[in-house]
């Protein structure tokens, strides 16, 4: 029997239209482990982890035939059955080239479908080595950090039993979920339209930019227009312990956090190359800063820093501080997501396919993780040149570039400059 557990909230409507439509694949967060994992404990985890989160063991469905299917208003979460062969793969490659720019390529091929009895992400076990790849309806990044630390938790748990595990050929089945968490918006004032916020930003967003002058003397970076399966290219660098605790001193230093230097470094360098465009950098905001909201939905929102050249590291990184944090601070952001509550999702976000709305660089930095290492990695979707994915781990940090074709020529001698902006700290610091 059909069990409809609850309608999506309006962010979930926004993210069943990106995936639907294949406007965006995935996104995905790679651990190495202390040591290999048995893939029938694996299994026996990852059924607690879905069984105490139970929005992991559901999919969406369309409930009617109406005309508003592209608002995807018209839709239900209901439990599936998950096999195991459906949620988890099992790999034996050797550990020691496993990580490369093909890995992350090819995790970025990898797309859910809703209206199916499939699960909307996946696992994947090499060794050592544990990847979820997933759906962005109901994880953002940081709920793919949650899940590598309730599966550390989990797998200890299951440490004085493990022998007496037996192969599961259900990872979980419907009938073992009954009821999913509330949508965020529903329990928490986080994405509430207060009047006065909304006429702002209403102004903001459509008013203002027909009436003023472009934020910036120079014109934008820009390439071709946005198209749906934008090939993209990615790569992988490594920032062993001793060069980050050089950055992290030095930004400490100028006052400020990783995150803004980052963007002024990789401003700087693309700078380089193109000396007479200004530059915008999007950064995802974690929600759960204000509220303790549930692990696995989607909590954020973005602020949009714009600058022109030139981009001097300090005043560069102070700029973006400034701004992050006054956004941070008004919530702005946040109310500006809610909006969405109010358009039509499939026309929202049709209307920028075709347009030059994408940003020079988008950064996600889903902060440091208690194992040996840890990579987070998502293509460029419609909303950057450029994508900066950042995870700290024991071993330092590993930044994941991704980059749309258009820009393939340019990236070379750009991470040759990117290395140099570093390389310049650890001499400093030296």
């Amino acid at each position: 029997m059909t069990q409809d557990l609850r309608a999506p909230s309006f962010m979930e409507r926004y993210q069943l239209c990106r995936v639907d439509n294949k406007y965006y694949p995935n996104f995905n967060v790679t651990v190495k482990y202390a040591s290999s994992i048995n893939s029938t404990v694996l299994a026996h985890a990852v059924h607690n982890i879905i069984v105490k989160n139970p929005l992991l063991g559901c999919n969406y469905f369309r409930t009617t035939e109406g005309d508003d299917h592209n608002d995807y208003r018209n839709y239900s979460i209901r439990p599936i059955n998950i096999k195991f062969d459906d949620l988890i793969s099992v790999r034996s490659e050797p550990e020691e080239t496993y990580i490369n720019d093909e890995f992350f390529t090819d995790l970025n091929k990898i797309h859910f479908d809703i209206n199916e009895t499939k699960p909307l992400w996946k696992v994947i076990l090499n060794g050592s080595y544990v990847t979820i790849v997933c759906s962005h309806i109901y994880f953002d990044g940081n709920s793919g950090c949650f899940f590598h630390k309730d599966l550390l938790e989990e797998l200890k748990e299951l440490e004085s039993i493990e022998d007496s595990l037996v192969p599961l050929e259900y990872i979980v089945k419907a009938a073992e979920i009954t009821s999913v968490p509330p949508p965020v918006d529903a329990t928490t004032t986080l994405y509430s339209l207060p009047i006065w916020q909304t006429v702002k930003n209403v102004f903001k967003l459509v008013v203002a930019p027909a009436w003023f002058k472009p934020p910036t003397k120079l014109p934008l970076f820009k390439t071709t227009p946005i198209v749906v399966d934008q090939i993209n290219h990615f790569k992988v660098i490594h920032i062993d312990p001793t060069t980050l605790k050089s950055i992290l001193a030095h930004v400490k230093s100028l006052n400020t956090t990783l995150t803004p230097w980052l963007i002024a470094i990789t401003f700087s360098s693309f700078s380089k190359l193109h000396p007479n465009n200004s530059f915008d950098a999007t950064i995802p905001l974690n929600g759960r800063r204000y509220t303790p909201a549930d692990k696995y939905q989607v909590v954020v929102a973005e602020s949009t820093v714009t600058l022109d050249p030139p981009f001097d590291i300090e005043s560069t990184t102070s700029a973006i501080k400034t701004q992050l944090s006054a956004e941070l601070e008004s919530r702005d952001p946040f109310n500006r997501v809610a909006l969405l509550k109010y358009v039509n999702i499939g026309n929202f976000a049709d209307q920028r396919i075709g347009t030059h709305a994408r940003h020079t660089m988008e950064i996600s930095n889903v902060g440091k993780l208690p194992v040996p290492q840890c990579w987070f990695s998502q293509g460029c979707g419609f909303s950057a040149h450029l994508q900066l994915n950042v995870a700290s781990s024991e071993d330092g940090m590993d930044i994941v570039f991704a980059y749309v074709d258009e820009v393939k020529k340019d990236f070379e001698e750009f991470i040759n400059n990117f290395h140099k902006e570093i390389d310049n700290i650890t001499h400093t610091a030296t």
